[in-house]
């Protein structure tokens, strides 16, 4: 993150294309209100802006109508780049909906018994599920499979990305379409699996540094009428969070070292597993283990900002119209999942996961011509060699290692399940937590 403030002039990391008119206006109305918040307040801590940059109401990045996703968007995620990763995640889907059809041994049914034994429910939650593309490949191949989940849920904060998973998804069969449903909040019980593609990334964090004996975290103030950052007296949570992570084997943090620390996935997982019942809980995200995020020379944190498919560290450029994300500490996912009763399956990367789970057969099969109700192709099909050039760089994109394929990573987790995760098998790097 660059320390300084806003002017709403081009970062100094590279060149960024010009926001529109009505870009400027809609992040001049959230400056508008910091302000006012910050006169109030003094100051804002770092993750206090960066949920309102996202996520106010009216204005945040997530629940306005800009475009987000894909070519014509700021970024793109693996459901937007090839249905053939939703093919591998209904793959993994499939293999938990079939082994809830038996009651687990284990599973505590109470005095009288469990009625949910006899009938229990086979289910799917989607978290913030983009536009619909990662659901609709699920669906669709769960249902070639004849393994379609009694309900796949979805919980999406955005009222405008809501709608065109509502308009995409209903393009399915009935059968398969009927089976969708929004959320406003979590359901007091679940049964099935729960996904969360690129969720914990886009959770507030706070920014701290070491100077001396002392930690500080960065804070968001105003000078001239500008919004500027700046250096605060650090929170007890905070400074809490910070001597965890100094108190972690292999790590030794200098004077002056500067990251993030997540004080909301913690709660997030707790509730999640709250509501688990029995089934799997799949993270995917860019993120590290906690050695690995704490590295000396990654001693100016993992915080970005994406504009139009460009990258750059300014979070305070343009907020609401631009998103802004951190790395997720997977030792931190996994250690409060575990002090959760979850069990963990496996910490693998998106590569092995999705090659663990037939990505090379759906790939052959999509470039012969079999979509597997894959839109993959849309628009760019013609003929079988041009489709399989497009299904090779897919297959390239999703795997190598300067793609997504190493620097995505995969966490699963279960309850009551008397099975073994297949997206595991292949290459389970658990020991590095």
């Amino acid at each position: 993150m660059s320390l300084g403030q806003s002017t709403n002039a081009q970062p100094s990391s590279g060149a960024l294309p010009a926001p529109s008119a009505a870009q400027r206006e809609h992040s001049d109305g959230l400056t508008e209100l910091l302000a006012r918040r910050i006169a109030d307040q003094g100051w804002l801590s770092f993750a206090d802006y960066m949920r309102s940059v996202l996520y106010e109401p009216g204005f945040g990045y997530y629940v306005s109508g800009n475009q987000k996703f894909g070519v014509g968007g700021d970024f793109t995620t693996a459901p937007e780049t090839s249905d053939l990763f939703g093919n591998c995640i209904a793959r993994q889907c499939q293999q938990v909906l079939e082994s809830l059809q038996e009651p687990a041994a284990h599973v505590n049914r109470g005095l009288s018994g469990d009625s949910s034994a006899e009938n229990p429910e086979r289910s799917i939650l989607e978290f913030g599920a983009g536009t619909g593309k990662l659901a609709r490949a699920v669906l669709t191949t769960l249902a070639n499979s004849h393994c379609l989940p009694d309900r796949y849920y979805i919980l999406e904060p955005s009222s405008e990305l809501r709608e065109r998973q509502q308009a995409l998804l209903s393009l399915l069969p009935e059968e398969v379409s009927g089976r969708v449903s929004w959320l406003e909040r979590l359901p007091a019980s679940f049964s099935g699996v729960v996904l969360a593609n690129e969720v914990l990334d886009a959770m507030p964090v706070e920014i701290f540094s070491l100077q001396g004996s002392d930690v500080l975290q960065v804070g968001v103030g105003l000078k001239d009428g500008v919004l500027t950052s700046g250096f605060y007296p650090a929170s007890a949570s905070v400074r809490e969070a910070v001597a965890s992570i100094q108190r972690s084997p292999g790590i030794s943090l200098a004077d002056g070292y500067r990251s993030e620390v997540s004080l909301e996935v913690p709660g997030w997982i707790r509730s999640v597993s709250g509501m688990l019942e029995r089934g799997a809980l799949l993270l995917i995200d860019y993120g590290y283990t906690r050695r690995e995020y704490y590295l000396p020379e990654r001693d100016a944190g993992t915080l970005m900002c994406y504009y139009q498919q460009h990258a750059h560290s300014d979070p305070l450029w343009l907020p609401g119209a631009q998103d802004v994300t951190a790395h997720v500490d997977f030792t931190l996912v996994v250690e409060t999942a575990i002090e959760c009763g979850l069990e963990l399956e496996g910490y693998t990367s998106q590569s092995a996961f999705l090659r663990a789970n037939d990505l090379l057969e759906f790939a052959s099969r999509a470039a012969a011509g079999d979509a597997i109700g894959d839109a993959a192709s849309e628009g760019q099909a013609g003929t079988v060699s041009a489709q399989s050039l497009l299904v090779a760089d897919q297959v390239k994109s999703l795997t190598l290692p300067g793609a997504m394929g190493e620097r995505f990573a995969v966490a699963g987790f279960s309850r009551g399940l008397d099975i073994t995760l297949r997206g595991f098998l292949l290459e389970d790097q658990s020991h590095r937590l």
